[in-house]
């Protein structure tokens, strides 16, 4: 369509003053539009960036409590090793048959029986299980439980095979799991320093182990 043409077809027969006027006010009301129709789409681009950015925040809040809670169940670890090495030592019989239901059963068992230095090592690990361990597994909860907005961004940007959705599903209900053992079992018997859910007892879903590694793959390539 010839547009200059058009509008002077509309403005023949009307006072050249009066035409002057409706012109620039018709360029003027279209250029508003145009401008407000950029703007929205500029402010619809950074709502977008904004919600982006705030969703890898969360994400990134998620990784250091996973750091945190790799990093207790480690210093846990060495501990362990160290309390088996010196009970395997004192009771290798009853340390080579006790181990086949993992370490919880062993220290429980052998628990009367252990020397000052075993006890005392003993004391430290139920002592990180009461305290450490339970406020990291108590974030990761209080996470999941209150970020569904960040799962549903990973969500949209996964299969529902992928493994990170599959490991955000096995550490909730890993982390469920573990809470209620603590809750029942492990509170109730002074003689554990541990809660175990993937050993050998296999008491419930075990600690995804590879989640830390798969969130930051995830958020490297989302940033």
């Amino acid at each position: 369509m010839d547009f200059q043409g058009e509008i002077n077809r509309l403005l023949s027969g009307i006072p050249e003053w009066l035409g002057v006027i409706l012109v620039t006010t018709l360029f003027g009301t279209i250029g508003v539009w145009y401008k407000n129709r950029r703007d929205t789409r500029e402010k619809h681009k950074e709502e977008i960036s904004r919600h982006h950015h705030t969703m890898i925040t969360k994400l990134e809040q998620f990784y250091r409590h996973l750091g945190v809670s790799n990093a207790v169940f480690d210093s846990q670890r060495s501990l362990r090793s160290r309390l088996a090495d010196s009970l395997a030592k004192r009771f290798s019989t009853e340390y080579l048959r006790l181990i086949q239901s993992g370490y919880d059963e062993l220290f429980s068992h052998l628990h009367d029986q252990m020397s000052p230095e075993e006890l005392e090592i003993f004391s430290v690990m139920r002592a990180q299980t009461m305290g450490a361990m339970r406020q990291a597994n108590k974030q990761l909860l209080e996470w999941l439980d209150s970020n569904s907005e960040a799962l549903d961004f990973v969500q949209a940007r996964t299969s529902p095979s992928h493994k990170l959705e599959q490991e955000i599903l096995q550490l909730h209900t890993h982390l469920l799991e573990w809470f209620s053992k603590y809750d029942t079992l492990f509170l109730k018997d002074e003689r554990r320093c541990l809660v175990y859910m993937g050993d050998q007892k296999a008491h419930g879903t075990e600690f995804p182990k590879g989640i830390e590694r798969t969130l930051r793959q995830f958020i490297d390539e989302h940033i």
